[in-house]
């Protein structure tokens, strides 16, 4: 439940105009020390989502790509849907203390506060729609009136709305948005959804993918939504926001990045 509230945290983050200061941490809360890492790099990975061995795996790869020594740090993903405010306070007081690097951010991400940038991408995972129907082959074969089950506030989600309210309203599908990615595979096997559209990660995260009559089919007409995944840093660390893009381009050109997220598993299924 926490990945796709995690998820719909980050679309919301996408659309807003975050504060252009730094949040209020008490000073006490502060370690202002420079921190001498010499050749280390310490990245922060959200803990208990789908995506969290891949982030963790894509950190150390880059690191190892840089020369340097690497620590990887857990730290909790359980924000609520809306708080902004926290999620920002926190990778604040990370980023001060703890960590040169948070993984697993989405570049998606628009209007982010002036003392934070991103790095290029690490990863790119689509969300995927989903059916038990054999006569589907994508989004576009499915009636009219019929129910689609989405993960509530993602990106997909958002992509798919904007699509549905482009129709006449006889032409749409019926989107139930789901915060609970179990409970959406659920719904679609005892035939309450005709299709579901879930983030890659999460929808192999589950075990009912597996244990289910589940097949992949296309998109269309809706364009599939990809999340393009990096990591997120102090505005000021421009030195090390070069090396990293320059790590990922490398790694991206000899095919490194692909061969971790295979690795990983996460490709998109073939079970037709």
């Amino acid at each position: 439940m926490w990945q796709s509230r995690f998820l719909s945290l980050l679309a919301l983050l996408s659309l807003s105009v975050a504060a252009a200061q730094v949040p209020y941490v008490p000073a006490e809360l502060l370690d202002t020390r420079v921190r001498l890492q010499g050749d280390k790099v310490t990245t922060c990975v959200f803990k208990d989502l789908a995506s969290t061995d891949l982030d963790r795996a894509a950190a150390e790869l880059i690191s190892n790509a840089l020369l340097v020594n690497h620590d990887v740090l857990e730290i909790p993903s359980d924000f609520q849907i809306y708080s902004e405010e926290e999620f920002y306070y926190d990778v604040y007081l990370r980023l001060v203390n703890d960590c040169d690097l948070v993984a697993g951010i989405s570049l998606a991400t628009e209007n982010l506060p002036d003392w934070l940038t991103l790095t290029a991408a690490y990863a790119s995972l689509p969300f995927v729609v989903i059916t038990t129907d054999s006569d589907y082959r994508s989004l576009g074969d499915i009636p009219a009136g019929s129910a689609i089950g989405i993960q509530m506030g993602s990106l997909a989600d958002m992509n798919f709305l904007n699509w549905s309210l482009s129709l006449p309203g006889e032409q749409r599908l019926r989107r139930l948005p789901y915060s609970d990615d179990e409970l959406l595979l659920q719904r679609l096997a005892d035939g309450s959804l005709e299709a579901a559209v879930i983030w890659l990660p999460n929808l192999l995260d589950q075990p009912g993918w597996q244990q289910g009559d589940y097949r992949v089919i296309d998109s269309a007409p809706v364009a599939e939504t990809t999340v393009d995944t990096g990591f997120l840093l102090l505005a000021n660390q421009t030195w090390l926001q070069g090396q990293v893009d320059v790590a990922i381009a490398a790694l991206e050109s000899s095919g490194a990045l692909a061969e971790l997220a295979a690795e990983h598993g996460l490709a998109v299924p073939d079970n037709d």
